[in-house]
């Protein structure tokens, strides 16, 4: 009888980080009348959607908003992980970006990692080059998205199991890292963009109170419907609500009633939630359900509270996309984010269609038999 193999097998179990809103910090803005505000998530350089990016980058440059937020996963997680873990896939088989095989052409762990962190600090400085302060919120919301947090985390973690390796083997003809190297341990460091003086760097998870009534955050869980996790995000914290991390996109304002006398008295409130920007064609291994509606949040200050929308990415006739902002069109001048596939065609290459003969009912042919007989 063979004997069975019922040695327990080590398994490594690493917990998913959680942050709270009240631990990461929650930082006050006051913004004069009139500010203009853009709020943008969920790029994923660089598989980010570039067409999409640069009508942002036009409506920017037009408006000259006074600020812009970048509200988390703005890095792609997924694409540092392939600097030093190569797998064979059969699913996903789509070629690397750009920035990364750009990335990738360097030789050591550490020159490779400096690389797509520059890339990615470049791609932020994007969105400050016509003027605007830009806020940018890096995410450690682990549910089912790519996240700044693990990018640090697993850059570390790679360079001392690389740097382990490397001590142990020092005769080895391919040394993947170079000890004597140490690589930063800050988001803001990784990419280039520290000291920057339009160009701020806040906690992971952290939210942004603008003029003590709206809440700019990443937010930490998603709902089915597009505005629902927004309108819990409200409920919880009691603030107007602009926030991401769903891949949906929605708008909603209501009123309640705070008292009725001598006369009725409303409040009004209002919750936002934006889209996903990453290429739709790429990513594949996020599902779907994550990417529902592309669309950045386009807002102006008056008098404390905040009046505009979360306007969405509209396809045309042609496959071109829009943006239409107060009025004015952003059109792509290619179609961009085209599915993927192609035409299907039958097995045969006749051009002209398949001759078939028209049915006959079989009383009229046996009729036709008998005729011919007599």
């Amino acid at each position: 009888m063979a004997k069975r193999n019922n040695t327990l097998k080590p398994v490594v179990v690493k917990e998913h980080a959680v942050q709270s809103l009240a631990e990461a910090g929650i930082y006050d803005l006051e913004l004069p009348n009139g500010t203009k505000i853009v709020a943008l998530a969920n790029t994923l350089f660089p598989n980010h959607d570039e067409n999409a990016v640069k009508l942002i980058l036009d409506h920017i440059e037009r408006t000259r908003p006074e600020v812009v937020f970048l509200l988390g996963h703005i890095a792609d997680e997924d694409s540092f992980r392939a600097l030093a873990d190569t797998e064979v896939n059969f699913l996903h088989r789509l070629k690397d970006a750009q920035a990364l095989a750009d990335a990738m052409a360097n030789d050591g762990f550490e020159e490779r990692v400096l690389a797509l962190g520059k890339a990615n600090g470049d791609f932020i400085k994007r969105f400050a080059q016509f003027g605007a302060s830009v806020f940018y919120i890096p995410s450690w919301t682990n549910i089912g998205l790519p996240n700044e947090l693990s990018i640090m985390d697993y850059v570390q973690m790679k360079k001392r199991f690389l740097d382990t390796w490397a001590a142990n083997h020092p005769d080895a003809s391919d040394i993947p890292s170079d000890p004597s190297v140490k690589l930063p341990t800050e988001i803001d460091e990784l990419f280039g963009i520290d000291g920057l003086e339009n160009i701020q760097v806040l906690p992971y998870g952290a939210g942004v109170l603008v003029n003590g009534t709206t809440l700019f955050m990443v937010g930490s869980f998603r709902r089915r419907a597009a505005g629902d996790s927004s309108q819990e995000e409200w409920l919880q914290r009691g603030y107007d609500i602009v926030k991401s991390v769903d891949g949906k996109s929605g708008s909603a304002w209501w009123t309640d009633i705070e008292h009725t006398l001598p006369e009725p008295v409303n409040n009004s409130h209002q919750s936002h939630e934006v889209g996903y920007l990453w290429q739709a064609n790429r990513n594949g291994h996020l599902g779907d359900y994550h990417r529902r509606s592309q669309s950045i949040g386009v807002f102006t200050m008056y008098h404390d509270h905040l009046f505009g929308e979360v306007v969405p990415f509209v396809p045309g006739s042609d496959g071109r996309r829009s943006l239409v902002i107060e009025g004015h069109s952003y059109t792509e001048e290619t179609a961009g984010a085209k599915k993927n596939g192609g035409t299907l065609k039958l097995a045969h290459s006749k051009s002209e269609p398949l001759k078939v003969n028209a049915p006959t009912r079989r009383g009229a042919a046996a009729r036709s038999t008998r005729s011919r007989k007599r």
